[in-house]
């Protein structure tokens, strides 16, 4: 887990901690429930709270999860078997209860935390910083109150028909400072409010003794009030929204068991200003302070990614050649992300010169864009046993057009049960992983294309002023995209 993202200094904090396998970054592994993608491959590796007019903070994980609700969640941090891809870090697996039909109930919970209840000890090098409830590179959060609500049941429908569902919400009111200018001095505390929403419900039918179905639906909403403390009306609201659904048959044949899932998950994020004018002033006045400030926002801004998947699995069943056990499996997988990025209202960026005029004019363009990526995968394996000794050779091909790769994973992995009881294993294997594409890549290509500089031309210069100004209104003035 990330230590660095909870400390003694911002205990205000609800998210989720990140998770890094064997060293590697959150946003290199892959998550999954119940066999369908949860990863956020938007902007994972950016999950920075600064302000920004083209990059957008993400998360890696694309839904938050009430634990209660799981029946089994596995690691795979080696020897990855080959049905998982995109990922260099290591797999999580989550698996989400069935209902069970001898244990129907319903479980109420709410738990409490705040500041008041806490005693911290503070470095006298951040001690300053965090009784004034500053921000910026740490979200300090000296005052706070965090409550915690979850609803969850199990309850049969009707005969081999029935719903395992919960809904929680995690919310944290920090009060902190509005402005802290450059000597220290605190004008006005503002509450910030950050609140985590899931829900889950997972239905399962059994039609019969072959054939199981189940029905997955899933949302998560964070949203994160902030600001900057050094700079004033720099207020901005930060979220994610994540929602989807997935179907899942599994067939029990005479010779095998075949899987198939669908799935559609819809992934988004979003950083929207109170403000769509950010500027820098030599003189500067907010309350009784005056002086050199930054101030403003960059207005909305936002992207998404809709992921339309289909996978099949087929597993034979165990059968022996000789002395020799042998239990193949294959299987494809075809997912569809449909990504736009939308900036939602003109923003722009200056400074002020003593002068009284603007420099470093930028002007941000309301637009919007899309790509579209096709990915591919087919894999297959077998599980070979010999005494005490077993194989798995196994071999995965993943193809998309976004970058046009073709990525042959060869995957191996052998085990010797040294006394045949399972206490004393040897294990070797050699096996190659490919990471995903992370689409900011092509999204924030697509902002920047929106973003205009405006050059002064030094005669040509025009009296500073907050109010907005159309790009046609810069009479005289060179434009360089």
């Amino acid at each position: 887990m990330d230590s660095t993202q909870s400390t003694s200094l911002n205990q205000g904090d609800i998210r989720p901690e990140k998770i890094s396998i064997h060293g590697a970054s959150p946003y290199q592994n892959a998550y999954l429930i119940d066999g369908i993608s949860a990863t956020n491959n938007l902007n994972p590796a950016n999950e920075s709270d600064a302000s920004s007019a083209t990059n957008i903070s993400g998360m890696s994980q694309g839904y938050y999860l009430d634990v209660s609700l799981l029946d089994n969640v596995t690691l795979y941090d080696s020897f990855v078997p080959v049905e998982f891809g995109r990922f260099n870090g290591g797999v999580i697996d989550a698996k989400i209860k069935r209902f069970n039909a001898d244990d129907s109930k319903v479980k109420l919970g709410y738990r409490t935390t705040r500041s008041d209840w806490l005693t911290s000890h503070i470095d006298e090098n951040n001690k300053s910083a965090f009784n004034q409830g500053s921000s910026g590179s740490t979200y300090y959060s000296p005052d706070f109150k965090k409550n915690f609500y979850t609803l969850s049941f199990n309850q049969e429908l009707a005969d081999n028909f029935g719903v395992t569902a919960g809904l929680s919400r995690r919310q944290s009111d920090i009060t902190r400072a509005d402005y802290v200018s450059n000597d220290g001095i605190v004008a006005g505390r503002a509450q910030y409010k950050n609140v985590i929403d899931t829900a889950l419900s997972k239905f399962t039918w059994f039609a019969s003794d072959r054939f199981t179905h189940d029905l997955t639906l899933k949302y998560t909403g964070s949203s994160r009030d902030y600001n900057t403390s050094t700079f004033p009306q720099s207020d901005r609201e930060m979220g994610n929204k994540s929602y989807g659904l997935a179907w899942d048959m599994d067939t029990q044949l005479a010779w095998a068991k075949l899987r198939t899932t669908v799935g559609w998950d819809h992934i988004s994020d979003y950083t929207r200003h109170d403000h769509d004018i950010w500027y820098t002033e030599l003189s500067c006045t907010y309350g009784d302070i005056t002086g050199r400030c930054t101030r403003g926002g960059l207005g909305h801004i936002s992207q998404a990614v809709d992921n339309y998947t289909f996978k099949t699995r087929l597993d034979w069943q165990k059968f022996a050649v000789g002395n020799v056990s042998h239990q193949p499996y294959f299987g494809a997988e075809y997912i569809y992300s449909d990504a736009w990025t939308e900036r939602h209202n003109q923003s722009e960026s200056y400074v002020i010169n003593a002068a009284g005029k603007k420099t470093n004019h930028t002007i941000y363009l309301k637009g919007k864009g899309r790509l579209g990526i096709d990915n591919y995968t087919l894999y297959m394996a077998d599980r070979i046993s010999w005494r005490n000794v077993s194989l798995m050779p196994g071999v995965r091909y993943d193809y998309d057009n976004y970058l046009s790769n073709h990525n042959i994973s060869p995957r191996f992995m052998t085990e010797w049960d040294i006394f045949a009881n399972q206490t004393s294993m040897i294990t070797v294997g050699y096996n190659r992983y490919y990471g995903g594409n992370i689409l900011d890549m092509g999204l924030r290509d697509i902002r920047n294309s929106w973003t205009e500089s405006v050059s002064d031309l030094l005669k040509h210069g025009f009296h500073a002023s907050t109010e907005r100004v159309s790009v046609g209104e810069y009479a005289g003035l060179a434009r360089s995209a």
